[in-house]
Parts: structure tokens; sequence; C-alpha cells
């Protein structure tokens, strides 16, 4: 899955402005087959951070958090290198 994401963004690298001071956030929707492979569904520019399901529900307790850290740390320790 972690291909995936890397090949897509990849893939799309020159068609996405470069805008300072902001980001954005994507949804990656996978589904895994059978044998256990996974296929990209789609990708969500700004995805719904609803808790419209008890699985999106968790998802987004965790990822919220984890995204404020990054968004806050990161310019911090970039300049600390």
């Amino acid at each position: 899955m972690e291909n995936i994401v890397v090949w897509a963004l990849q893939s799309a690298q020159d068609m996405v402005m470069n805008r300072q001071n902001s980001c954005e956030l994507y949804g990656y929707d996978f589904m895994i087959d059978a044998q256990w492979r996974p296929w990209l569904i789609e990708i969500n520019s700004s995805p719904d951070f609803s808790y419209s399901t008890k699985v999106t529900e968790r998802l987004v307790k965790s990822c919220a958090p984890d995204t404020v850290k990054v968004l806050v740390d990161l310019p911090y320790v970039v300049s600390c290198v």
C-alpha cells in the first residue's frame, strides 16, 4: 500500500501546485482481494473527517492528532537540522 501511495503521488507531482505555508491531506481508499493484494479504489482530496461510521470514527481519532503533530513539529524539526 505504501508503494501505491508513493507511485500515485509521483504520477501527479507535476500537476500539484506548491503553496508556501499550506498543506493538503489526501485520503486513499483501498480494497484487499482474496489473495491479500491491495487495490487502490480512489484518492480523495480533503477527505471527510466526520464520524460517519464506527470505522471512520476510529480512523479520524487516530489520524487527526498525528496530522497536527506533523504540521506543528515538522517546521521546528527541519529548522534544527
